[in-house]
Parts: C-alpha cells; sequence; structure tokens
C-alpha cells in the first residue's frame, strides 16, 4: 500500500510504504488524512481537540493570528518606532512608515502614486472681494463662435477669493437665432445661462462667489441652431469688485 503525504511549503512531500512509518499501530491512520486535508494551494493545518483542522488560504494581505482556533485577519495592533497620538502611517513603496502629526491647522497633502503624502498648510487669500461697480479686470476683444454647444471664449484668472461681479455682453447675427452665455469656474458651469435674440449687444450681469486664489472663470458661448445661419458674438468680459483684506482682531 502506498501513501502520499501532501503538505505546504513546510511539509516533505514522501512516498512510502505503510511498513516504513515509524511508531504507528496497524490501524493507525492519523498521518493519512493530512491528504485529504489540504486540498489547495496556499492551506494549512492545526491540530484541534485531537484532529487536524484545515485553515483555507485568505485574501492577499491577509495575517495569521493566533489563538486556540487560528484564523485569518487583519493587524490590530500594528506598532511602529517612535510612534505617538495623531501620527499617520503610509507605505513609501517599500515598506510602512511613520509619518509624525503635523501642527494645528495642516491638512494632509497627496503628492501622487509615486510620492509620500505630507503635511501642509492651507494659505489663506491675501485679499477678499467684495461685488462692487469698480472695475478689476477685462477681457473686451470681440469674439465669435459658430458652435452649438458650448465653447470656451475668454478666460481671467483671479489673484484672491470672495464675490465679483462679472459682466459680459452679447448678440447674434441673426434675430431668428440665439446666442447663448454662460459664466464657468475652472470649466464648471456657475453662472446663469443668459440667452440673446438682439441682433445688437446686450449686457449682462452677475454675483458670482465661491472663488479661490489662483481660480479661472471663463466665459462660455454657443448658438441655438444651424438655422437660419447666424454667429454668436460676445465682448467685454469683464469683473467689478473692491478688494478688502482679512482682519485679524484680539480683544486684551
Amino acid at each position: 500500500m502506498r501513501i502520499g503525504f501532501v503538505y505546504s511549503d513546510i511539509i516533505q512531500i514522501v512516498n512510502r510504504s505503510h511498513s516504513d512509518l515509524q511508531n504507528l499501530d496497524v490501524d493507525d491512520h492519523s498521518q493519512y488524512a493530512l491528504r485529504t486535508i489540504m486540498t489547495a494551494d496556499g492551506d494549512m493545518i492545526y491540530r484541534s481537540g485531537g484532529a487536524w483542522i484545515r485553515l483555507a488560504k485568505a485574501a492577499a494581505g491577509k495575517v495569521l493570528i493566533s489563538g486556540d482556533a487560528p484564523s485569518w485577519g487583519l493587524p490590530v495592533d500594528l506598532a511602529i518606532s517612535g510612534q505617538a497620538q495623531g501620527d499617520i502611517i503610509y507605505c513609501n513603496g517599500t515598506n510602512w512608515v511613520r509619518l509624525a502629526a503635523g501642527t494645528s491647522g495642516q491638512y494632509l497633502k497627496t503628492q501622487g502614486s509615486a510620492a509620500n503624502p505630507v503635511w501642509s498648510t492651507f494659505i489663506a487669500s491675501p485679499s477678499i472681494f467684495v461685488a462692487s461697480d469698480d472695475l478689476l479686470a477685462s477681457a473686451d476683444t470681440e469674439e465669435y463662435t459658430d458652435s452649438l454647444t458650448y465653447e470656451l471664449k475668454k478666460a481671467i484668472t483671479i489673484p484672491g477669493g470672495g464675490t465679483i461681479r462679472v459682466k459680459f455682453d452679447l448678440r447674434i447675427q441673426n434675430s431668428d437665432n440665439a446666442a447663448y452665455g454662460r459664466v464657468y469656474h475652472n470649466g464648471v458651469a456657475i453662472g446663469t445661462e443668459q440667452v440673446c435674440t438682439s441682433m445688437e449687444y446686450v449686457t449682462y450681469s452677475e454675483d458670482i462667489s465661491g472663488f479661490y486664489p489662483g481660480d479661472s472663470v471663463q466665459l462660455y458661448v454657443h448658438r441655438q441652431s444651424e438655422t437660419p445661419p447666424a454667429s454668436a458674438f460676445c465682448r467685454n468680459f469683464r469683473f467689478y469688485g473692491a478688494v478688502t483684506t482679512d482682519f485679524t482682531v484680539t480683544n486684551q
């Protein structure tokens, strides 16, 4: 009779006759059970209540947790040298490492998939805009489009945050058609859609808030239809507002 012992990496695969086994009674087949217990690559076995029990392999990343009946799980008591309250643990591409807690008010900044995260300090706007009739910036050149969907025609980058009064002019080449114009914020529609059927320029004005330093405020335009033939025109994309400064007041 030939017996096959099926083990994982720590158990040798042997093929021997029943009479070669040492210290076994004729009817002692406990070692033979390993053949049917370990049925898949990655299986493990443990002893429980006098019997060998199969522990099926776990999903990638799980660890073996010791106990009367060992099991797969996630680490619950992860410790790393120098750890302290507020620390962050991240992978540097090779090992799990510690990022010490930042200072109060900082935020965790990712630097992409090939770089490590860092603590960073939010840079507040040095100035805040408040809507008014004072001209701040303008892009006055006349532009036109024959597009049936919104097309970027003008853009202005702002140096501060707050609320800005945005104005622009629209007209259509044929009054049986229509020109559409709308203010966008970093490529996302934010202003009210304006529709013009006049062949003479009409000025539209709207106070818009929610801007931050470096944001792009844009004017998108399109015409309503291909017939009758008519281009949509725009001009005088202008920002109005008053510049204020943040004040910090401390009562002593």
